[in-house]
């Protein structure tokens, strides 16, 4: 994709009302189908929990809150070179399965139209250290309830 690897996922999302302004919400996702990575060489499939609270203007709403994410990883076992700008490096792709966990601050904006909503989300993973890495997201849904 334009900004990285695009993934299709599974997202359930709860919205809880608690005053007409405020809600609170719990969304867990989850990419059964994973994605490649660029060279083909890793698989990746992600699952992450989040509990976002926030504010409700008209049919716009903002809401931010932590979340955990646990990234499955699997490869052939080799080692690849990549390249830093100015040189290269080789690194190690696994054998196996290995499993990352990460705290992460989840931020949304969307909007909420009849039955129909869409938001936009930044997971933001180590939200307060020098290096930290930020996903995108944009979900379509439809209210069932």
């Amino acid at each position: 994709g334009l900004l990285g690897p695009l993934m299709v996922s599974l997202v359930s999302t709860v919205h809880f009302g608690l005053t007409p302004l405020f809600f609170l919400e719990p969304s867990l996702y989850l990419t059964p189908f994973g994605r490649r990575s660029f060279d083909d060489a890793l698989t990746v499939r992600i699952v992450n929990a989040s509990l976002r609270s926030g504010v409700r203007v008209g049919p716009f709403l903002l809401s931010l809150g932590p979340g955990y994410l646990v990234q499955w990883m699997k490869g052939p076992g080799w080692t690849v070179v990549l390249n830093n700008w100015t040189s290269s490096k080789e690194f190690a792709l696994p054998g196996r399965s290995l499993l990352a966990r990460a705290l992460f601050l989840d931020l949304a904006a969307g909007g909420v139209f009849g039955p129909m909503r869409l938001d936009v989300s930044a997971w933001i993973l180590a939200p307060f250290a020098i290096r930290r890495e930020v996903t995108l997201a944009l979900h379509l849904g439809y209210g069932f309830l």
